[in-house]
């Protein structure tokens, strides 16, 4: 299995300060690992990071041009 990058949001957005996550799976021999690649106050913070993860561009996977946001900055 090549890396696999994971996009979520938490079910009980309300309650969580970061409800947007990036993920990444992997593996090693017979096990299965996952690491925390970040959480994210905003969608298109975290979708920008996913595509960074991914080898794409925020643009082209999305067609709109990305704006900063409160992530880029903390």
């Amino acid at each position: 299995m090549d890396n696999i990058f994971l996009l979520s949001k938490f079910d009980k957005a309300e309650s969580t300060i970061k409800p947007w996550a990036v993920a990444q799976l992997f593996t090693a021999g017979e096990f299965v690992y996952h690491k925390n690649c970040g959480s994210f106050f905003e969608r298109r913070c975290a979708l920008k990071r996913f595509c960074d993860f991914s080898n794409q561009s925020y643009e082209e996977y999305t067609g709109e041009q990305y704006e900063e946001g409160i992530d880029d900055y903390c």
